[in-house]
């Protein structure tokens, strides 16, 4: 017996964080939910992909200011 399994889709709120324009990436930070915030990144640029962006601001910064 199979079980078919799709992946579920789920909206959050966003708001634009940062622009990195010589990267091409947005970064957008999602509304606060149990005083914590998770960043996504957007490519601006080709496909228009989101990834997650682990340890921002933080990292982001190091990331895409100095980078």
């Amino acid at each position: 017996m199979s079980e078919n399994k799709t992946a579920s889709i789920k909206e959050i709120r966003v708001k634009l964080y940062y622009v990195d324009i010589g990267n091409c990436v947005e970064i957008w930070a999602e509304r606060k939910i149990e005083s914590r915030r998770r960043y996504f990144g957007r490519d601006r640029c080709g496909d228009r992909l989101w990834s997650l962006v682990v340890d921002a601001p933080w990292y982001l910064r190091e990331k895409f200011l100095c980078g």
